[in-house]
């Protein structure tokens, strides 16, 4: 689908996109208005790539002279970025306050962020200092904050052109130590250093 790409030029320039590498196409026109000179040109895109486009508008309607060109570069992109849970491990127990992993990559626009939540409660949102590299997700969960047990631990990326992609896993929370009880044993005191039950 195209894209709308805004801009201004001298009122009534006529003004025309190409890409970069095919300069006999036209991929959009427009016509700036009534000062400022606004226009907006719907251009269309190859689907999940860079796009490097040229524009230039032409004076009196596109018959005086053109301008120099403006490049753009626009990155169509609707794949979800890739996603996996690396720790804990499925089927870990944790405890105390254990560390979370996630790994995301985006081919497209790049991981702009990933989110971290515990039965639908948000834990911690990360941010990529990076958005063009993998990012390696990590967050320090305290487990002494919720009961023991199962729980549901979900993880969302999302790409710097809005498309999410999500993992999710149980984990169970076990800070509770285990009851020990002594049933039997020798009567009475013992000379000996050892005993057995």
């Amino acid at each position: 689908s195209p894209v709308a790409v805004p801009g201004t030029a001298e009122a009534g320039s006529h003004v025309s996109a190409y890409r970069v590498a095919e300069l006999s196409a036209v991929l959009a026109t427009a016509t700036a208005g009534a000062p400022p000179g606004s226009f907006t040109l719907q251009i269309p895109l190859v689907t999940n790539a860079e796009n490097h486009v040229t524009i230039v508008a032409t004076g009196a309607g596109g018959l005086g002279l053109t301008s120099a060109p403006a490049d753009a570069s626009i990155v169509h992109d609707d794949v979800p970025p890739s996603l996996r849970i690396m720790q804990p491990l499925v089927g870990a127990f944790v405890r105390q306050v254990a560390t979370l992993v996630a790994r995301a990559a985006d081919g497209g626009s790049g991981v702009a962020s990933v989110v971290f939540t515990l039965d639908g409660q948000t834990l911690g949102t990360l941010m990529n200092p990076d958005p063009l590299q993998v990012f390696p997700a990590s967050l320090a969960f305290d487990s002494t904050r919720v009961v023991d047990g199962v729980h549901a631990l979900a993880v969302t990326a999302h790409d710097r052109a809005g498309n999410v992609g999500s993992a999710a896993q149980s984990i169970s929370v076990d800070n509770t130590a285990p009851e020990t009880e002594i049933t039997t044993g020798p009567a009475g005191e013992l000379a000996d250093t050892t005993a057995t039950f």
